[in-house]
């Protein structure tokens, strides 16, 4: 709902004529006419007294019902769930990585095999788990 929407449903809400409204407000009613029809937007002395006129709030005169996140939490964005593609690259990672480790303890001869090769597959194993539970951050 637009601000011209909102003056007029809180005017025809009190019974009140543009000519009524305009007098109030010491404009003209085809200002009034303006405002309600989106032409033009009423200046911030006029909104002040729209709300006293009303007994809203500018929020609620501007058909503002909610408070951005931003506004009460400056500078905290909002998380996202994983996208399709990191949720494919996060199984793939996690699937190789297991798949690594299994071969790594088959097929491992000696201890050198173990040392060197774990943590490989214990990384792809932490990557492919970042990707899969990891949010993304709302730009």
């Amino acid at each position: 709902m637009n601000i011209g929407n909102r003056i007029y449903e809180l005017r025809s809400e009190r019974r009140m004529s543009q000519e009524e409204l305009a007098e109030k407000l010491d404009v003209s009613r085809q200002s009034v006419s303006k405002w309600e029809t989106a032409l033009a937007v009423p200046e911030l002395d006029k909104l002040m007294k729209l709300c006293d006129l009303f007994g809203v709030t500018m929020d609620q005169l501007v058909g503002r019902t909610q408070i951005a996140k931003d506004a009460v939490n400056p500078g905290e964005t909002d998380k996202k769930p994983p996208s399709g593609t990191q949720k494919a690259v996060g199984y793939i990672l996690f699937t190789v990585s297991v798949i690594f480790g299994f071969i790594i303890l088959l097929f491992g001869k000696n201890e050198g095999d173990y040392i060197v090769l774990l943590p490989i597959a214990f990384s792809l194993l932490v990557c492919g788990i970042l990707c899969l539970f990891a949010g993304t951050r709302a730009v």
